[in-house]
């Protein structure tokens, strides 16, 4: 079997994976009819997007899990900000899916917005919520288990 590394999913032959790949790039390159934005509109956007993660990140315990949320934007903001990384497009709803997991999924997102601290809020008494990707268990250990086991060790 080959899987691709992205979005995971299985193909009996080599071939099948080089279509699939061969589908995404095309996913990637930019229509002609789309726009093309200032820069100064794309940072001022990517400041939205921040606000927006950041105030849907909750404070208690009890909220947290899998958290989604839609903010409107044209197709030339997604694609200005998002292009090579582009997973899945359909014509038919003009949706657009990106795939970050893990630690080199924060990264990444952290250079597409300009912004290191873009997935975590801090509120007063030192609380602090942030995002954590979902991650490839065949590829990169859970990171709460590693955060807790480095925790465990500092204990006497």
């Amino acid at each position: 079997m080959f899987r691709c590394l992205i979005c995971c999913k299985e193909f009996k032959t080599k071939c099948g994976l080089e279509k699939h790949n061969t589908i995404v790039q095309k996913y990637n390159k930019p229509r002609s009819d789309l726009d093309l934005l200032p820069h100064t509109t794309t940072n001022e956007y990517k400041q939205i997007l921040i606000y927006w993660i950041q105030k849907h990140l909750p404070k208690y315990y009890k909220k947290s899990g899998k958290q989604t949320f839609l903010l409107a934007c044209t197709e030339s903001q997604f694609f200005t900000i998002f292009a090579g990384y582009i997973h899945y497009y359909s014509s038919r709803t003009r949706i657009y899916r990106c795939i970050f997991q893990g630690s080199d999924g924060y990264q990444t997102i952290s250079k597409l917005l300009n912004n290191n601290s873009w997935g975590q809020k801090n509120y007063e008494h030192q609380q602090q919520t942030f995002v954590l990707l979902g991650y490839n268990h065949e590829q990169e250990e859970n990171p709460l288990l590693r955060a807790l086991q480095k925790k465990n060790k500092k204990k006497p």
